[in-house]
């Protein structure tokens, strides 16, 4: 018997789960990419979102950091116009500021205009206390007479990072302290 002639039609080598497979990708294909498309753009939008409430957040402590200084330099102004201070009377205004900042955590010190600390509520009054250089803040406080806050520096006393909230102390027309 003779081979019979194949019709041009039929491939060989293509069987039925084959084409089957062919079939499944074709479907399941478009479909992953559509899911993989929806995953990352939700992505995008939870990092946009994020971004967002991070933001807002980050608004609403810079708020209320500035209440909380305000409120800090209202307590230093008056402070500053104390008159145990206008009269020079250290060891006095060193009471009164501890006991004033007690309750605040806070403490105060006293620079006269060429750097040299003179009273600081850390230490006990008549310690030693270090001169340094005043600083672009202290500067412009002495310059326009009004409260300043400086960035994060490191104590001279405390040799700890601290917040610097400057007030000027004016006695006789002039920046004392």
């Amino acid at each position: 018997m003779r081979d019979q002639p194949r019709p041009e039609s039929v491939r060989p080598g293509r069987s039925i789960n084959f084409r089957l497979v062919l079939l499944v990708l074709s479907i399941l294909l478009p479909a992953v990419l559509l899911v993989a498309g929806l995953i990352w753009r939700i992505g995008q939008l939870d990092r946009v979102r994020a971004d967002q409430q991070a933001l807002q957040l980050a608004r609403g402590v810079a708020a209320d950091l500035d209440r909380e200084a305000d409120g800090w330099i209202e307590t230093l102004l008056a402070l500053a116009s104390s008159p145990s201070l206008l009269r020079g009377d250290l060891e006095q205004f060193h009471r009164q500021a501890s006991e004033t900042l007690r309750f605040r955590q806070l403490h105060a010190l006293v620079r006269t205009p060429d750097g040299q600390q003179i009273m600081n509520t850390r230490v006990p009054f008549g310690a030693l206390l270090p001169r340094s250089p005043l600083s672009d803040v202290e500067r412009d406080v002495i310059d326009k007479r009004s409260p300043r806050v400086s960035n994060l520096v490191v104590g001279g006393v405390s040799q700890t990072w601290v917040l610097g909230l400057s007030v000027p102390v004016v006695r006789d027309g002039n920046v004392a302290y």
